[in-house]
């Protein structure tokens, strides 16, 4: 059962975050590392908070499918998150961002957009390579200045990559600015509760892993049939909708 105190409890942390970091003004001039600082960690962090299976991670760390790909080293996102148990771990969230210094409000191409994918993508054919159900999908959040998308990437039928976007949203400039928080906290939320179903998927794949003697999974080899397409997006629905069922309105 979803926990709407839980969830009230995020929203109320983001929105302090926010105030606390902007009690002075800020500066139009942020570089990536300070914008990220000032605004994206504190606005979303609440919806992504660690717990002793759920991890974050920053721009130190390498995407595991890109090394994969690549070799020795792979591309490095600017941060993320990772469902880890004991000595395994999966990165289900990738995260791309670039400041108002670099791209405006209302510039339309984003430049990491192709990296992004491609970076979702190597995460996507790592996990099915090592036996994670087929319908397990990752995640990605592109910030452009003041401009976020959140998306979801999955590999159900063969060969073919599904990208759907989940939500978009305008980051406040300042404490003025609050009533941009809406869209904020909707498309959040829908992340929340995705990510949280794949993050279960993952956590199971890796506690069988870590089990001695564990036989490999048979994998599923042939293109699913067309109506399956249909039950997988209402899946996504149900899950948002269910959700946001409970979502307050303030």
């Amino acid at each position: 059962m979803y926990d709407k105190e839980g969830f009230n409890e995020m929203l109320c942390q983001s929105i302090l975050n926010f105030l606390t970091e902007h009690s002075a003004p800020p500066s139009p001039r942020y570089n990536k590392d300070m914008f990220t600082k000032k605004f994206i960690t504190p606005l979303l962090s609440p919806f992504l908070k660690e717990t002793k299976y759920f991890k974050l991670f920053g721009n130190d760390e390498h995407s595991e499918g890109s090394k994969e790909r690549r070799g020795a080293h792979g591309r490095v996102p600017d941060g993320g998150v990772k469902v880890v148990y004991k000595e395994h771990g999966q990165q289900i969230l990738l995260m791309e961002i670039k400041s108002p210094k670099v791209i405006s409000e209302d510039k339309i191409y984003h430049p990491d957009f192709t990296k992004l994918a491609n970076l979702m993508k190597d995460e996507v054919d790592l996990m099915l390579s090592k036996d994670f159900p087929e319908d397990t999908p990752v995640f990605g959040i592109l910030v452009g200045g003041h401009n976020g998308r959140v998306f979801v990437m999955d590999l159900v039928y063969t060969k073919i990559y599904r990208l759907f976007e989940i939500g978009s949203f305008l980051i406040p400039h300042n404490p003025k600015d609050l009533n941009r928080l809406d869209d904020v906290f909707d498309t959040m939320v829908k992340l929340n509760a995705l990510m949280g179903a794949s993050a279960a998927k993952c956590l199971k794949v890796l506690q069988v892993k870590s089990s001695p003697g564990t036989p490999p999974r048979r994998r599923q080899l042939y293109m699913k049939h067309k109506s399956s397409a249909i039950v997988q997006w209402l899946e996504y629905r149900k899950t948002i909708f269910k959700c946001l069922s409970y979502y307050v309105y303030y």
